[in-house]
């Protein structure tokens, strides 16, 4: 049963990356407060596609200010 728990979770994770790389793909660059709330996900569910992204070599992030920025590479 773990296994399977596990296994939905990552295809969760692998979901909501899809999202976020669509999203800037489509707007551009984006903080993680606005993409968060544009796709209406939760801290978790985003800092966890975030990192699959990155992991992935497809986003970057630079701070500008105060925020950090995300976008595609």
């Amino acid at each position: 049963m773990l296994a399977t728990q596990v296994s939905l979770e990552i295809n969760e994770i692998g979901e909501d990356a899809g999202r976020i790389y669509d999203y800037l793909r489509q707007n551009g660059e984006s903080t993680l407060a606005a993409l968060k709330k544009s796709l209406k996900m939760s801290n978790d569910s985003a800092a966890y596609a975030l990192g699959w992204l990155a992991r992935e070599g497809r986003i970057d992030m630079r701070r500008k200010g105060t925020s950090v920025r995300i976008f595609t590479v």
